[in-house]
C-alpha cells in the first residue's frame, strides 16, 4: 500500500497543467455532472443573498483546520486556501457567523497554529454545549497518513509538530478522532466531517458507505507524508482505529456525516483551479454546490463532486453515514423552497 501510494507522489521537476472545469450558468441545463440517468437536467435559478430556507433549528458552529506546512520537506500550497473557502461558502451560503467559526492554520495568530494540542482542544469548543437541533462542521485538509503500530495499521492526520515529533505521540490517529468526534455526538445533532487528505476512503468507517471501493508549469501534488521509517506500513491496511470502531452500531442512531477526498488507497490531490491552489476534493465539492445553488442532497453532492473530478485527477471520493436514508438528505440542511423538495429534508 505505501508503495502503491508513493507510485502517485508526482516527481518534482515534471509539471504539467490541469485545466479548470467550466462553471455551468446559473440557470439552464446541467452540463457537468452528476444525474447518472439525465445529464441534461434543468439547474434552477435561486438567489442565495435571500433568507436561507434551512432545517437547521439550533446554533451552527465550524472548525476548520489547514495547514500548509509552510517552509519544511513537506509543504502544500492549497490548505489554507481551502478552510478559507469553506468558511465563505458557510457563511454565505448556509447561515454561519464569523464568530461560530474557528480556524486553524498557519495565517492565525500562534495560538491557533495547527499543532495537535490546539486541533484536539478546538475540537472540545466545537462540542461545548452541543444539542439537538444544532449543526456542527469539522474540516481537515493537510497531509494524511498510515503506519504500522505495535496494534496494525493506523490511519492518522498529520498535526504541524509532527514533522520533528516522534510518530505516534504527534499525529491524530484515527481512534483520537472518534473519541474527539463522533462518540459524543449528542442524539439529534448534525456533524459532518470533510477530510480532504490522502488515505481517507475510510477514515470513518460508518455503517453504511457509498463510492468506497493547474498553473501551466505545476502538477497536482499528494498530500500524503511518508512515516518514520520503523514505522512505515508492511503489508496493506486492514480495517483499524476508527474503521473498526464505528463499524459498531452505537452511532446508529446519529446524523452523522463523513466526506472522504479520496478512497483508503489513493491520494489526495494539492492541486490548482479557479486560479488558486487548493485541494481538488474542495474544490470539486464547493464547485458543484455553487453550481445548483448551494441546494444538494448528500449523495448528490458527492456524485457532483466525482464527475467534476473524472478525468482530470484519479482520486474517488467516499461518502459515510449511519443511515441510508441519510444520503437524501439536504447538504448541511439547506433545501429548496417550499414545492421545489421532493424527500426528506
Amino acid at each position: 500500500l505505501l508503495s502503491q501510494a508513493l507510485a502517485e507522489v508526482p516527481a518534482t521537476g515534471s509539471r504539467k497543467r490541469v485545466p479548470s472545469a467550466p462553471r455551468s450558468p446559473a440557470m439552464g441545463l446541467c452540463t457537468s455532472c452528476c444525474c447518472p440517468e439525465d445529464n441534461n437536467h434543468t439547474v434552477v435559478e435561486y438567489h442565495v443573498d435571500t433568507k436561507l430556507n434551512m432545517k437547521v433549528t439550533g446554533k451552527r458552529r465550524a472548525l476548520l483546520c489547514g495547514i500548509n506546512y509552510v517552509g519544511s520537506r513537506a509543504e502544500l500550497r492549497g490548505c489554507i486556501n481551502d478552510v478559507n473557502n469553506q468558511k465563505r461558502v458557510l457563511i454565505e451560503h448556509f447561515g454561519f457567523k464569523d464568530e461560530d467559526i474557528r480556524m486553524i492554520n498557519e495565517d492565525q495568530p500562534k495560538e491557533m497554529w495547527p499543532y495537535k494540542a490546539v486541533i484536539m482542544e478546538n475540537l472540545k469548543w466545537l462540542y461545548q454545549g452541543a444539542q439537538a437541533g444544532d449543526l456542527l462542521v469539522f474540516q481537515y485538509s493537510g497531509h494524511g497518513s498510515q503506519y504500522e503500530g505495535e496494534n496494525g495499521m493506523s490511519d492518522c492526520i498529520c498535526p504541524l509538530d509532527c514533522l520533528d515529533k516522534p510518530w505516534p505521540e504527534a499525529v491524530i490517529l484515527d481512534s483520537e478522532i472518534h473519541a474527539a468526534f463522533y462518540a459524543p455526538l449528542p442524539e439529534g445533532c448534525q456533524a459532518v466531517a470533510l477530510f480532504d487528505c490522502c488515505h481517507s476512503g475510510t477514515v470513518a468507517q460508518l455503517v453504511v458507505k457509498r463510492d468506497v471501493n493547474q498553473k501551466a508549469e505545476f502538477q497536482p501534488k499528494a498530500r500524503y507524508m511518508e512515516p518514520p521509517e520503523h514505522l512505515a506500513p508492511k503489508a496493506p491496511a486492514g480495517i483499524a482505529g476508527i474503521r473498526r470502531r464505528v463499524m459498531s452500531e452505537e452511532l446508529g442512531d446519529h446524523k452523522l456525516w463523513v466526506f472522504s477526498g479520496c478512497q483508503d488507497d489513493q491520494t489526495s490531490a494539492d492541486a490548482y483551479e479557479d486560479g488558486m491552489y487548493q485541494g481538488a476534493f474542495t474544490w470539486s465539492m464547493t464547485s458543484a454546490l455553487s453550481q445548483h445553488g448551494y441546494m444538494l442532497r448528500y449523495g448528490e453532492t458527492l456524485s457532483c463532486a466525482r464527475a467534476l473530478l473524472q478525468g482530470k485527477y484519479s482520486q474517488r471520493p467516499a461518502l459515510s453515514t449511519t443511515a441510508e436514508a441519510n444520503f437524501d438528505r439536504y447538504f448541511l440542511g439547506r433545501r429548496p423552497p417550499a414545492g421545489k423538495a421532493k424527500g426528506k429534508a
